[in-house]
C-alpha cells in the first residue's frame, strides 16, 4: 500500500474535523455574537441602544461569519472531491515498469539483431536462390527501424506514468498541508467565539473572530489553486505524448 492511501486518510479526518467545526461555528456563533454584544452594550457600557441598533451590529457580524464559513466550506468540499478520483502512484509505476521491462528493454534489444548483417538467412553465402532470397531480403530489411520505433514510442509512455505517480504524491503532500491549514483556521475561530463571553471589549474581540475568519479564506484560495496546478501538470505531462504511433512498414520494394 503506498503512503499516499495514509495521507488520504489523514486528508479525510481533517475533513471531518474542519467541517464539524464549521457546523459548530454556524450554529454557535451567531447566538454567542448577539449576546456577547448586548451584555457589552448594556452592561458594560450602559448605553440605552435600541435593540434594532444593536442588532443590526450583530447581524453584520453574523452575515460576516457566514460568509467565511461559506468558503472554507467550499475549499473542504473540493479537497473532498479531489482526493475521490486521484489514481494509485503504485499502480503507475507497476504499469511504467511493466512498459519498460517488457517493451522498450525487449525492443531495444531486439533491434541490434534484425540487422540484415545479423541474419544468416540473409547472407547470400549461406542461401542464394535468385528471386526468392532477395524478396525475403526486402522484406526483413528495416526491420530493425521498426523495432526502434516499438521503444521510442513506449519509452515516454514509461516515463510520463512515472511522472505521473510523482506528481499524485505530490499533490497528496500538499492537500494536507492545505487542508491542515484551514482546520487549523478553523479551530482557531471556534477557540475565540467561546472565550467572547469573558472579553470585556467585545467589539474589537469579534472583529477579531471575523478577521481570523476572513484570513482562511487566504487558504481557501491556496486550495483551489492547488487543483489548477495539478491540472495543469497532468496537461503537461499528457502532452508529452503527442509521438505518432509506429506502423509497421511492408516489405521495402
Amino acid at each position: 500500500m503506498s503512503y499516499v492511501d495514509t495521507i488520504r486518510d489523514q486528508i479525510e479526518e481533517q475533513l471531518k474535523s474542519g467541517k464539524d467545526g464549521l457546523d459548530w461555528i454556524d450554529k454557535n456563533g451567531p447566538g454567542i455574537i448577539r449576546t456577547v454584544m448586548n451584555v457589552y452594550l448594556d452592561t458594560i457600557l450602559h448605553l440605552p441602544i435600541p435593540g434594532f441598533i444593536s442588532d443590526k451590529f450583530a447581524d453584520e457580524a453574523i452575515s460576516k461569519l457566514h460568509e467565511g464559513t461559506a468558503e472554507l466550506r467550499k475549499a473542504l468540499d473540493q479537497a473532498e472531491r479531489g482526493i475521490a478520483y486521484v489514481g494509485s502512484p503504485d499502480r503507475l509505476r507497476q504499469a511504467a515498469s511493466l512498459i519498460g521491462d517488457k517493451v522498450v528493454t525487449p525492443s531495444r534489444d531486439l533491434a541490434t539483431t534484425v540487422t540484415l548483417g545479423k541474419l544468416p538467412s540473409t547472407l547470400s553465402s549461406n542461401w542464394d536462390d535468385g528471386e526468392a532470397s532477395e524478396s525475403y531480403v526486402h522484406a526483413v530489411d528495416g526491420r530493425d527501424d521498426a523495432v526502434t520505433a516499438i521503444a521510442t514510442y513506449a519509452d515516454p509512455i514509461s516515463s510520463a506514468l512515472g511522472d505521473m505517480a510523482d506528481a499524485i504524491e505530490n499533490f497528496y503532500l500538499s492537500l494536507l498541508a492545505a487542508v491542515v491549514g484551514i482546520v487549523v483556521v478553523i479551530v482557531s475561530v471556534v477557540e475565540l467565539i467561546i472565550t467572547l463571553a469573558g472579553v470585556v471589549t467585545a467589539p474589537a474581540a469579534i472583529v477579531g473572530v471575523i478577521g481570523t475568519l476572513l484570513g482562511g479564506v487566504t487558504a481557501a484560495i491556496a486550495l483551489f489553486q492547488l487543483f489548477v496546478t495539478a491540472e495543469q501538470t497532468q496537461r503537461s505531462i499528457s502532452g508529452s505524448l503527442s509521438g505518432a504511433i509506429p506502423e509497421w512498414p511492408r516489405a521495402l520494394a
